[in-house]
C-alpha cells in the first residue's frame, strides 16, 4: 500500500516529469493555442524576402527552419528574421533524410547547421525540423542530446509540389486546428497565398504565434 502511494506521488512530482522528458524526448506536431506559420528554407531567397515583407506588414511572427547550406550564404536574411522577432530553427545542412543516412550523419547535419546559425545569430537555436519530416525515435533522441526540440507539423500546404495559391490557401484553412503548425516553403505561389492565409486565420479568430511561443 505504502509503495503504491509513493509511486503515485513520484509520478506527479515535477522532477519525475523532467526525468521522463529526458528519457523519452518527443516530436511536436502542434502546440497549445493559436496557429504557427512554419517555413522550411533551402532555396529561393527572393521569395524569403517577400515573405518577410508580408509578415512585417501584418505584424505577424513566424518560425523559419533553415538549411545550413542556405543560411551560410544568406546571413543578411537570417539576421533580418532574428531582428524581426521570428523563430529561427535548424533544418539540417543538405536536406539529408535522417532515417536514410543514419545516426552519425544526422548528428553531423544538425551540428554543422547549429554552428552556422549560432555564429550568425550569436545564440544557439533550439528547434529542429527534420528534412521532409523524416524521423524515427533515434532522430528525436539525437536532436534532444544536442539541445533541440524536434518539430513537425499538423497541417501541410504541400506548396513545394503544388504551386497553386488557391490550393495552398484551401489546405491552410481546412486542415488547421487550434495550436496547429502550418508548414510552408518559400515558393512564389506561397508568397501570393500568404496574405490570404493570414487574413483567413484572423477571421477565424486564430492568434498567430511562433512555434516557441506555441509550445509554452
Amino acid at each position: 500500500m505504502l509503495s503504491g502511494i509513493l509511486c503515485a506521488l513520484l509520478m506527479i512530482h515535477p522532477l519525475f516529469s523532467l526525468a521522463r522528458e529526458k528519457e523519452e524526448p518527443i516530436a511536436y506536431y502542434s502546440g497549445n493555442s493559436g496557429v504557427s506559420l512554419m517555413f522550411n528554407v533551402y532555396e529561393n531567397s527572393e521569395a524569403v524576402e517577400a515573405i518577410l515583407d508580408i509578415l512585417d506588414r501584418y505584424g505577424v511572427k513566424a518560425s523559419f527552419f533553415l538549411g545550413g547550406v542556405w543560411a551560410v550564404n544568406n546571413e543578411d536574411l537570417v539576421l533580418r528574421m532574428k531582428n524581426s522577432g521570428h523563430d529561427i530553427g535548424n533544418h539540417g545542412y543538405l536536406h539529408k533524410l535522417p532515417t536514410s543516412v543514419g545516426q552519425e550523419m544526422t548528428e553531423e547535419e544538425i551540428l554543422r547547421t547549429d554552428a552556422i546559425l549560432t555564429d550568425i545569430l550569436g545564440e544557439k537555436p533550439f528547434l529542429y525540423a527534420p528534412p521532409s519530416g523524416d524521423y524515427d525515435q533515434s532522430t528525436v533522441e539525437i536532436a534532444h542530446s544536442l539541445g533541440y526540440k524536434t518539430i513537425l507539423w499538423s497541417a501541410d500546404t504541400i506548396d513545394w509540389r503544388d504551386r497553386d495559391e488557391a490550393l495552398i490557401l484551401k489546405r491552410a484553412v481546412t486542415k488547421i486546428t487550434d495550436g496547429g503548425f502550418l508548414l510552408m516553403h518559400p515558393t512564389d505561389a506561397t508568397v501570393k497565398a500568404l496574405p490570404m492565409i493570414i487574413d483567413s486565420y484572423a477571421q477565424m479568430g486564430f492568434e498567430m504565434r511562433t512555434v516557441s511561443e506555441n509550445l509554452k
